[in-house]
């Protein structure tokens, strides 16, 4: 079940210092939910589930990637995508995000992302903190918010 208790999702998760074989069984955990029935999402963080851990896996139609202890290298450009969220039903917020980063998973590998890819990536991240949609303001670089 994706968790919805704004409580659980505002924590921030801690680094995640499992073994490979216990991120391999998360990452199978996260896809079990990702892929159930009536779910309609492309991402996923562990704290979605309950575990305040740093992993999370990301699956569009163009990236299959799975994430932990992820860091942002680089992000460039602006773009105003509007989300949504699993935890959050119903609930979409238009959201300022950088239309490219460069990022470093936990493996050392390097990755460059950009467009819709980038921004699941962001948004997956954010739940790391314990951001959320809601929680962002809607800026607008058209009235000079930015």
């Amino acid at each position: 079940m994706i968790e919805t208790d704004l409580k659980i999702l505002r924590q921030k998760s801690k680094t995640f210092a499992g073994s490979q074989k216990d991120l391999q069984a998360i990452i199978i955990y996260l896809e079990s939910h990702l892929n159930a029935p009536g779910i309609n999402g492309v991402g996923l963080s562990t704290i979605q589930i309950g575990i305040p851990i740093k992993i999370a896996i990301i699956r569009t139609s163009t990236l299959s990637l799975d994430l932990y202890n992820t860091e942002i290298l680089q992000m460039g450009g602006m773009m105003e995508p509007t989300e949504g969220c699993l935890s959050l039903p119903n609930t979409y917020r238009k959201m300022l995000r950088a239309r490219t980063i460069t990022i470093r998973n936990g493996d050392g590998k390097i990755y460059h992302l950009e467009g819709f890819d980038a921004v699941v990536v962001q948004h997956e991240m954010d739940h790391w903190e314990g951001r959320l949609i809601i929680d962002k303001i809607n800026f607008s670089p058209e009235r000079g918010d930015i």
